[in-house]
């Protein structure tokens, strides 16, 4: 927290060992806060005002956490006491297939790709043993 307007300096009093835990900030009138956020989910986060007039003029944060990991299992289950709008009901949920897909042979690309990546090493083998023998 500090007062007047934030500069670079003020960020070596920072705290980053053992920062307090917490949920809410106060920022008092003619000053700033500097928040670490720690978010250890992939997803959206909000950051938000408790004043709900500033809601209503946009005034809130959405930050995105990416995870390279496209799995969605990993994201947890929206709590059961989600407040939804409208009409909204779930999705329902996509049938099992009835049969499983049979693999399919390779395609000549990937056999052609295999055999330029064996030539690739069979021809630098070569070229090493070469090597070798002249010196």
């Amino acid at each position: 927290m500090g007062e007047g307007e934030w500069s670079l300096e003020s960020r070596l009093t920072y705290n980053l060992y053992d920062p307090v835990g917490r949920s809410s900030v106060q920022v008092y009138p003619g000053g700033w806060s500097a928040v670490y956020v720690y978010p250890d989910n992939p997803g959206m986060w909000n950051l938000r005002s408790q004043n709900l007039q500033s809601w209503y003029l946009g005034e809130e944060l959405y930050v995105r956490v990416y995870d390279a990991d496209p799995n969605p299992a990993k994201e947890k289950p929206p709590p059961p006491n989600l407040l939804l709008c409208g009409k909204y009901e779930p999705p329902a949920p996509t049938p099992a297939p009835s049969v499983s897909p049979t693999p399919s042979a390779p395609s000549s690309n990937a056999c052609n790709l295999h055999k330029t990546r064996y030539l690739i090493a069979m021809i630098t083998t070569v070229i090493c043993f070469f090597y070798i023998g002249v010196h």
